[in-house]
């Protein structure tokens, strides 16, 4: 059998933006929407209920602040042979499929292709699961029945934002990626500097007499 087809929807918007981070500055200022020219982002969907499927290709069609291409698949082994053909920006992932379930699909997912960020979607009874995801690598979750088009298409950005801003120092990296007690924030240490996020303030660079500042207080105790 040949690979599975995935369904691809063209996503338009009225308005597009760069979506640049003003927080971010010098060698750390990423296009948060995207390095093409359009300012597009190819999000593959895996998500095998038609439902949910069609719900978050309609609310990223709604998204006014960015340009969306959306790629959908039904299943993980889908999922994992249209990542392996490369051009995608991020994952939106149900962890409920008909091949995998639970936090297995994550880690799969994670460890066949390290280098594509990935946004947990789930329900209110499995929050927590989407959490866990996210201690195991995930950008963040989504409840699905809770996102708004804005909402969702910022998480994406943020999400794709910050995967950039890291990988782009991970040599350079003192630490793995660490999540603060309150599970709102995540940051790395670098040479000369850390970075920290927040799904409301996207990634930023802290270094100076203000990275200092944070060191005394007990870095992610404060």
């Amino acid at each position: 059998m040949g690979r599975p087809r995935s369904n691809q929807v063209r996503v338009p918007n009225a308005l597009t933006t760069t979506g640049q981070s003003p927080l971010l500055t010098g060698r750390l200022r990423l296009a948060a929407a995207g390095a093409r020219p359009d300012g597009s982002l190819t999000v593959l969907l895996v998500e095998d209920n038609p439902v949910d499927a069609m719900r978050v290709r309609q609310l990223l069609a709604r998204a006014r602040s960015s340009h969306f291409v959306v790629e959908s698949v039904a299943s993980l082994r889908s999922a994992l042979d249209r990542l392996g053909g490369g051009g995608i920006d991020l994952v939106l992932l149900d962890l409920d499929l008909p091949d995998s379930l639970g936090l297995e699909t994550y880690s799969a997912l994670a460890c066949a292709v390290p280098t594509v960020p990935t946004v947990v979607l789930a329900r209110p009874h499995d929050e927590a699961l989407g959490f866990e995801a996210i201690q195991l690598g995930a950008q963040d979750v989504v409840l699905k029945t809770h996102a708004s088009a804005e909402g969702l298409a910022r998480v994406i950005r943020c999400a794709v934002e910050r995967h950039r801003v890291v990988a782009s120092l991970r040599g350079l990296s003192l630490t793995d990626e660490l999540t603060t007690p309150d599970g709102v924030g995540r940051f790395n240490h670098f040479q000369g500097g850390s970075i920290y996020w927040t799904r409301t303030t996207g990634a930023h660079e802290i270094h100076g007499a203000i990275r200092e500042q944070w060191a005394s207080l007990g870095w992610e105790r404060s």
